[in-house]
């Protein structure tokens, strides 16, 4: 049974290289790669003229068989939400830092290009951006500070924007010292047997 597994998930593979076709969802974009390579689509001359600038938009779209494969991403409206990140401010004060970010692919060419986990590469941002901003200030100046959360779109969209992203919203959801543990190692005691 085995072989046959392997068998029909190499005709399915296969059928995604062959196929003369591609139909992108509304909510997706495509990269047309030529050979591996990012290939710009509908220039005057071009045997089929599909997609803007590289990319295929929604619906249904010829592709050369073998020679080119599309490479697709999610460009709806998507929310990301971290757990809490324990961090220490300036003035030695652990915290622990939770947040929430929505944001769209508006660009899917150094997307799929630059990128290879698009998740991974939001937490990791997150945690890099959000590192920076609470190890490099007091605890006073965290706290009673306003502009924290817009300190930290502004950063995360420089961080972001060159591969593709757009950030929509991006916020703290839980900003709290956290519990001190301290633990207690009991002294020793001797025996003293007469």
């Amino acid at each position: 049974m085995l072989g046959l597994e392997r068998v029909i998930d190499f005709v399915f593979d296969a059928w995604d290289y062959i196929r003369p076709w591609v139909i992108v969802d509304p909510y997706e974009q495509g990269l047309v790669l030529t050979f591996g390579r990012p290939y710009k689509r509908g220039r005057k001359g071009d045997m089929v003229i599909t997609g803007v600038n590289g990319w295929f938009n929604t619906g249904l779209h010829l592709k050369i068989p073998l020679a080119e494969r599309e490479s697709m991403a999610i460009t709806a409206i998507r929310t990301i939400r971290t757990s809490g990140q324990s961090l220490t401010t300036k003035d030695e004060m652990d915290v622990t830092v939770s947040t929430a970010m929505r944001f769209r692919i508006t660009n899917v060419i150094p997307l799929l290009t630059e990128i290879t986990e698009v998740d991974d590469v939001m937490r990791d941002s997150i945690a890099i951006v959000v590192a920076d901003i609470i190890t490099t200030r007091d605890w006073s100046e965290l706290r009673n500070s306003s502009e924290i959360s817009e300190l930290f779109k502004q950063n995360i969209r420089k961080y972001l924007n060159p591969y593709g992203f757009k950030i929509l919203q991006a916020t703290f959801v839980d900003f709290t010292r956290a519990p001190v543990m301290r633990h207690i190692v009991p002294e020793t005691f001797t025996i003293i047997q007469e």
